[in-house]
């Protein structure tokens, strides 16, 4: 049964995604670079009075909890 999940595959329950963790696994969200930076790059944006970008790029991976349970990255650059 697929309850509240929608398109994300299923994960084994173990509770941390309802710990404020969810941001922490692709199936839930995009991470905190993809989750908090939009607020503040949106905020920079407006005070200095910029357009949007029109070319984003962006690389990471995860390099510093190797062993944890995450499944997004924990360290990413990105250029506006």
């Amino acid at each position: 049964m697929r309850c509240g999940t929608g398109p994300a595959p299923l994960r084994p329950y173990d509770g941390i995604p309802h710990i404020r963790w969810w941001r922490t696994f692709m199936e839930y969200g995009n991470g905190i670079v993809g989750d908090m930076c939009i607020h503040m790059f949106d905020t920079v944006r407006w005070m200095l009075g910029l357009s949007w970008p029109t070319k984003v790029s962006s690389t990471g991976g995860i390099f510093v909890q190797k062993e944890g349970k995450s499944n997004i990255t924990d360290t990413q650059t990105a250029v506006f």
